[in-house]
């Protein structure tokens, strides 16, 4: 079983991969088709989604990169890419895939496939090897084949030629179906311990005010169980902003609020109500 600390960790600088630079320029790429899973005893119809908790690699560069998230049956999916974890400890989110997924059954192939109905790359706004430049995104079609709580494997595409290679062999079964609560998750997180001053925020009832959730950044928020799957839907508004990550007074998100086993640690995917930009919160307590 896999959880994911072995994917999110508090970011630190790290060597930056080339392949992420291709992803955000959408003329770039090579051509390519899309890899997938058989499964010659399927079924004719469609039966199988490609629903759950995942880990895996992305883009050529494997050893290097990571991704990793969740993909739940109403089609809705966060898929996280990071650096792997160095040897002290340190890992750098590169960026999120969300979006919509659906699956069909190919008679022809004998074998399931997915294909994304929408799908956005967002830039972490936070990562060191922006170097303040401004976030991007790009929309990235995501497509290719899986065996249900197996694996899935797949290309991210632009236009009809394919960017990265996209392999998650690792679904985790009880991290996915542990039910979710509120009570699980209420009281107080952090991600930096002793520190001065102290980042964190208080989950009181499913909602939290005036939350230190980044430095000299305050939110207000809520968070209530996402149904059939072990995660949180999210709002969270800045009202004075956010100069951190370059948010005027009132700027708005909603996202996904992942757990691991235990409860041991929060991870927050949102994005701006604009689609303007995501952003990335990492607690543990």
């Amino acid at each position: 079983m896999f959880t994911m600390t072995k994917l999110l960790k508090p970011s630190t600088l790290v060597p930056v991969t080339a392949f992420v630079s291709a992803l955000m320029l959408a003329a770039c790429g090579s051509g390519g088709g899309s890899s997938s899973s058989t499964n010659s005893d399927s079924p004719t119809t469609n039966t199988a989604t490609p629903d759950g908790y995942w880990l895996g690699a992305f883009g050529t560069d494997t050893a290097a990169n990571t991704l990793g998230g969740l993909i739940l049956k109403d089609q809705r999916f966060w898929l996280i890419s990071s650096t792997r974890i160095t040897d002290s400890g340190s890992s750098t989110i590169k960026g999120m895939f969300t979006g919509t997924m659906g699956s069909s059954y190919n008679t022809q192939a004998k074998k399931y496939e997915f294909s994304t109905t929408s799908s956005t790359y967002f830039q972490n706004p936070r990562d060191p090897s922006l170097l303040g430049a401004a976030p991007g995104k790009s929309d990235l079609p995501l497509k290719g084949g899986f065996v249900a709580a197996s694996s899935i494997e797949g290309f991210a595409y632009s236009g009809t030629s394919a960017l990265a290679a996209i392999s998650l062999p690792k679904y985790d079964a009880t991290l996915y179906t542990t039910v979710p609560s509120i009570a699980t998750i209420q009281g107080e997180w952090t991600p930096n311990k002793g520190n001065t001053p102290a980042v964190f925020f208080s989950i009181n009832n499913g909602s939290f005010a005036n939350a230190q959730v980044l430095q000299n950044c305050f939110a207000n928020g809520t968070l209530s169980v996402v149904s059939g799957a072990n995660a949180y839907n999210v709002t969270l508004t800045f009202p004075n902003g956010c100069a951190l990550v370059n948010q005027a007074p009132g700027a708005a998100y909603s996202g996904i609020a992942l757990t691991e086993s235990g409860s041991s640690r929060l991870t927050l995917a949102l994005v701006r109500t604009d689609q303007s930009q995501a952003l990335f919160l990492l607690f543990d307590r």
